[in-house]
């Protein structure tokens, strides 16, 4: 609920204390539930997390469970997320646009959802983690998502709108979710028509 405390539940509407539990976070003007987090865009285009986070998906390059907002980290943990627009939450990730229609993703990938172009399991048995924000890569792997003007996140997949109308999926396409003709995962693709 980002109150301050990870104990009980609340019947009526609380507001979100603000970073370290000090007041209130204010000047919020998009925001995405999760699994089992958070997060808000301020006005100022930063993004804010809070809740579970054992998959790294408040950005902030740990795993501790937060029970009040932490800002979300920049690409390699330098700096703070930048110029964001719109935000959206799935199941253990987060992805997050950016005004020049670039997409930004962190958090769990073991299906491809967090668009890097790899997933599943590493050489270890790890599940491929993005700690911090890495940008969206294209259908080809060489470039990367743009022209983008909204995101949506899910459970294991990804969606996009490009400015030319276009929607683009990526992540989990078990079961023709990503509507690429297929029921595979999937790197960044142009849906289908009928």
């Amino acid at each position: 609920l980002g109150i301050g405390t990870s104990s009980g539940n609340s019947a009526t509407p609380v507001q979100v204390k603000g970073a370290d539990g000090e007041g209130y976070l204010t000047d919020v003007v998009d925001i995405a539930s999760g699994y089992d987090h958070n997060i808000a865009l301020k006005s100022d285009g930063s993004v804010w997390a809070w809740g579970y986070n054992s998959y790294y998906h408040l950005g902030d390059g740990t795993t501790e469970r937060r029970s009040t907002p932490v800002q979300v980290k920049g690409t390699d943990g330098n700096g703070y997320l930048a110029d964001i627009v719109a935000v959206s939450a799935g199941q253990y990730y987060s992805v997050a646009l950016k005004a020049d229609g670039s997409v930004w993703s962190w958090g769990y990938n073991n299906y491809g959802q967090t668009g890097v172009g790899t997933y599943d399991t590493d050489p270890k048995g790890q599940h491929f983690i993005e700690k911090y924000p890495v940008q969206v890569k294209g259908p080809n792997s060489s470039d990367y998502l743009s022209g983008i003007v909204a995101v949506g996140a899910a459970r294991g997949y990804s969606i996009a709108l490009k400015s030319d109308g276009s929607l683009w999926s990526w992540g989990n396409g078990g079961n023709g979710q990503l509507g690429n003709g297929t029921t595979q995962i999937s790197r960044a693709y142009q849906v289908k028509g009928p």
